[in-house]
């Protein structure tokens, strides 16, 4: 099984693309993931309808963004590891359901 990460922006809808050819090179089932997804609008439901070009199912979940992932990844470290009692330390592993 593949999982093919994309944010809901224009640039990364087009990039996976590529992603998506080799999937089918290789003869493997695959889902999108959309991540960073805003809390609040409409951007992964139009993601959603975008990728439908692609002929790959999207994940029943997201990811969504949080700032505690940008700052972790600013320092080259898990949000485990950067935030330890922060909010995402228990939501890390749990995708939101659509």
């Amino acid at each position: 099984m593949a999982l093919v990460p994309c944010k809901p922006t224009l640039i990364d809808l087009q990039a996976i693309g590529s992603t998506i050819d080799v999937v089918n090179l290789a003869k493997v089932p695959a889902h999108i993931v959309l991540n960073a997804v805003p809390p609040r609008g409409d951007l992964a439901e139009q993601a959603r309808q975008a990728v439908e070009i692609y002929d790959v199912p999207c994940a029943p979940c997201e990811i969504g963004h949080r700032i505690g992932f940008v700052h972790a990844y600013n320092a080259g470290l898990t949000v485990q590891e950067s935030e330890p009692k922060g909010k995402l330390q228990t939501k890390s592993m749990h995708f939101t359901h659509t």
